[in-house]
C-alpha cells in the first residue's frame, strides 16, 4: 500500500467539503474528488485535479477516504453498499460528516467489518475558518487509525484534538459544545427581544454582556451580527451558516441527548423556534433570524 495519506479520496465537496478540498490541493497530496452533484467538482477537474464519476471509483483509487457529506443518511446512501464494501479492505475511512455518536459507531462497525480502519472527526468551525487554516478538528478512533489519519487531517491546516479510541467520542464532544453554543445564541436573542420590547438599546445589552466574555472567536462575532440585526442596521456580512444548517445541527444535539435518556422537552421547544423561522422563509438567513420566532 502507498505510504500513509499519499492517495486521498474526498467524498462530498459541498460548502465544508470544498474548503477541505482547497486545503488538500494546496498541500500537494494526490487527491480524487467525488460529489453527488458533478457541478461541484467541475472547477477542480478543469484545474487538472482527479475527479470520479462514481463513489466506488474514488474510493478504489485511495488509501485514505475522507467523507464530508451532509449527515448520516447521506453517508449511508453513498457508502453502505456491496460495491463500496468490496474496495475498502486495508484502507482508512475518516468520517467528517455531522452525525451523532450512535451513528458514528454504527458506521465504524460496518467499515471495520470490511477490514478498513475508521476515525470520526468533527470540524468545529465554519468553512472559511478551515479554508484559512484556523479550524479545529476533534477526532476519535484507535491510536493506530488516528496516526494514519493525522497526516491528511494536518494537511487541512487544522488543529487536531484526539479525544479517545472509542468511535463516536468526537461526535459526543462536539454535539455537547453545540448544545452550549446554540443555547447561548438563543439566550442572547431572548435578551435582545426583551430589550426591543422594553425599548432598551440592544447595543447597551450586548456591550454589557461582553464585559463578562473574552472578545474573540465566532461566538462574539455572531453576537455582534445579532446586535446589528436587532438595531436594524444594514451590514455586508454573509451568514457563517444558514438557519436550516443550524437546525440540522441542533437536531443532532437532541438525538444525542435522547440516546443518553436525558430530558429534551426544552430542546424540542427551541427546535420549534427553528421550524417557525424556517417556515417563515428565513431558512437561508443567519441564526439571528431566530429573533423572528421570538417576537411574533
Amino acid at each position: 500500500m502507498t505510504s500513509c495519506g499519499s492517495r486521498v479520496a474526498l467524498i462530498g465537496v459541498g460548502n465544508m467539503g470544498s474548503a477541505i478540498a482547497d486545503r488538500l490541493v494546496a498541500s500537494g497530496l494526490e487527491l480524487t474528488l467525488w460529489n453527488r452533484s458533478a457541478s461541484r467538482i467541475a472547477p477542480y477537474a478543469r484545474r487538472g485535479i482527479h475527479t470520479a464519476t462514481a463513489v466506488v471509483q474514488a474510493i478504489g483509487a485511495a488509501d485514505v477516504v475522507v467523507v464530508c457529506l451532509l449527515d448520516d443518511e447521506a453517508t449511508r446512501d453513498c457508502l453502505l453498499n456491496d460495491a463500496v464494501g468490496a474496495v475498502l479492505s486495508e484502507k482508512l475511512l475518516v468520517q467528517l460528516s455531522s452525525v451523532t455518536a450512535a451513528q458514528s459507531q454504527a458506521l465504524a462497525r460496518w467499515v471495520n467489518s470490511h477490514d478498513c480502519g475508521y476515525v470520526d472527526g468533527q470540524i468545529q468551525d465554519y468553512p472559511d475558518t478551515l479554508r484559512d487554516a484556523r479550524a479545529s478538528i476533534v477526532c476519535s478512533g484507535s491510536n493506530e487509525a488516528y496516526r494514519r489519519a493525522e497526516p491528511v487531517l494536518s494537511a487541512t491546516g487544522s488543529r487536531l484534538i484526539h479525544v479517545g479510541e472509542q468511535p463516536g467520542n468526537a461526535a459526543t464532544l462536539v454535539n455537547a459544545q453545540l448544545s452550549f453554543c446554540i443555547l447561548a445564541y438563543v439566550g442572547a436573542l431572548q435578551g435582545l427581544a426583551l430589550c426591543q420590547r422594553a425599548k432598551v438599546s440592544p447595543t447597551t445589552f450586548v456591550e454589557t454582556l461582553l464585559l463578562d466574555y473574552v472578545r474573540k472567536g465566532a461566538f462574539v462575532e455572531d453576537l455582534e451580527k445579532m446586535m446589528r440585526d436587532a438595531n436594524g442596521e444594514q451590514h455586508p456580512d454573509s451568514p457563517g451558516a444558514a438557519l436550516e444548517v443550524w437546525q440540522s445541527a441542533f437536531q443532532l444535539v437532541i438525538g444525542e441527548c435522547q440516546s443518553a435518556r436525558l430530558e429534551v422537552s426544552h430542546l424540542d421547544a427551541i427546535d420549534v423556534l427553528f421550524g417557525r423561522a424556517i417556515g417563515g422563509g428565513y431558512g437561508k438567513a443567519d441564526i439571528a433570524a431566530l429573533i423572528k420566532s421570538l417576537t411574533t
